[in-house]
Formats: C-alpha cells, sequence, structure tokens
C-alpha cells in the first residue's frame, strides 16, 4: 500500500515537473521552429512602459502588446503569440508537428470557451480573449512590406481581422 502511494506521488510529480516544463518552453518551441529559418522573434520596448512580442512566423507577423499598468507573465504573452500564429497564420505541416504544444495551451481554458464554439479557431480566439482580459493584452497582425511595416488589429471574435491599422516607414 506504502510502495503504491509512493509510486502515486512520483508519477504526479513527474507529471507536474513535465507539465511545467512545456508551459515554459513556448519560447524555446518559437525559437527553435521559426529563429533557425532566420524568421524574427523579438522584445521590443515601446514609449509608455508598453512592450511587443512580436513573433514572425508564415505571411504576417503576430504582435502581442503588454501594457506596464498590468500584471502579465512574459510566458503568457509568448503563448498568446504562439496560438495566434499557430492557429492563425501557420501551415498545416506546422500545425500537426506542434498540434500538442497548442492542445496543452489551450487546456486550462477549454470550459470557459469551449461552449457554443464550432471550431478549433474560435476557441483560440476565445483563450486569447481571456489572456487578454486577464494580462491586459493586445493583439496586432504586422506585415513588413517594401520599407514599410504595417500594423492591423487582431480582434478575437470572427472575422478576426480588422482593417483598421496603419503603415509606418521602417528600417531594418
Amino acid at each position: 500500500m506504502q510502495r503504491t502511494l509512493v509510486r502515486i506521488v512520483f508519477t504526479l510529480l513527474a507529471l507536474g515537473l513535465a507539465a511545467s516544463s512545456m508551459a515554459a518552453d513556448t519560447l524555446s518551441i518559437l525559437k527553435t521552429d521559426l529563429h533557425a529559418d532566420g524568421r524574427k522573434i523579438e522584445v521590443v520596448r515601446l514609449a509608455g512602459g508598453k512592450t511587443r512580442f512580436e513573433v514572425c512566423g508564415g505571411d504576417w507577423c503576430q504582435a502581442v502588446i503588454a501594457s506596464k499598468s498590468r500584471r502579465y507573465k512574459s510566458s503568457d504573452a509568448w503563448d498568446a503569440a504562439f496560438l495566434m500564429f499557430y492557429y492563425f497564420d501557420a501551415n498545416d505541416e506546422y500545425r500537426a508537428q506542434r498540434a500538442n504544444h497548442a492542445a496543452f495551451l489551450m487546456r486550462p481554458y477549454q470550459k470557459k470557451c469551449d461552449r457554443q464554439r464550432a471550431d478549433q479557431r474560435a476557441i483560440a480566439a476565445c483563450v486569447l480573449k481571456v489572456l487578454g482580459d486577464q494580462s491586459g493584452f493586445r493583439y496586432l497582425r504586422v506585415q513588413y512590406d517594401v520599407g514599410a511595416r504595417c500594423e492591423s488589429i487582431f480582434m478575437t471574435r470572427s472575422p478576426y481581422f480588422s482593417r483598421a491599422g496603419r503603415c509606418m516607414p521602417h528600417r531594418e
């Protein structure tokens, strides 16, 4: 009996360590998958104490804007950037490769976000909304094109992509 209890405790500890290492691993996954191909992953300090977490993986870049006035964890910002890329920009091959990590990130929000949502994109948008509400995140889609940085607001409800945005001169 005692031996069984010890095994259960060790199993639970191992599962907890695996889960916590997986949760903290989103930035490493993004760096391994995207940065190695020369794609951009960066953190930029903005005026007013804001921080932009930006991931460029496909045709667009995903940006999570975090406000200094709200408490947030940078790991949550990277999780949000990963979910934006995975569900709204990645190709099918990448989705197959990282399906387990996406499911892991969405799991804590299942009860809140699974109700009355027909597809995975809608559930992911709900998760992004919850993360945004908790941490004060705003989301942008960004494209770098011929010397300009163009951004548009990413909405956490369909149609997701807004025409509202702006373009600014940009130098690499």
